[in-house]
């Protein structure tokens, strides 16, 4: 399988879904700042097997989740 790495690139591709499918799914219910650190934890999480910079993912990854740890805990809107 040859990598489009603007259209489906392969380290956004898990089990033969799109990362970008799986956001959806799981992000509808939030809004702002909530939706997109949700979106992107998701995103480096997926990812941080496949592009050969795992730790580096993961510590975005991590810190997209703190973002939104903090948001819940200050009592912000989303779900």
């Amino acid at each position: 399988m040859e990598n489009d790495a603007v259209n489906k690139p392969h380290h956004y591709m898990v089990a033969g879904i799109e990362v970008r499918d799986i956001q959806k799914e799981l992000c509808y219910p939030f809004f702002g700042q909530e939706a997109a650190d949700l979106s992107n934890a998701i995103k480096y999480l997926l990812r941080a097997t496949k592009k050969g910079k795992m730790i580096e993912d993961l510590r975005k990854c991590q810190k997209h989740i703190d973002w939104l740890i903090q948001s819940r805990e200050g009592g912000e809107s989303g779900q």
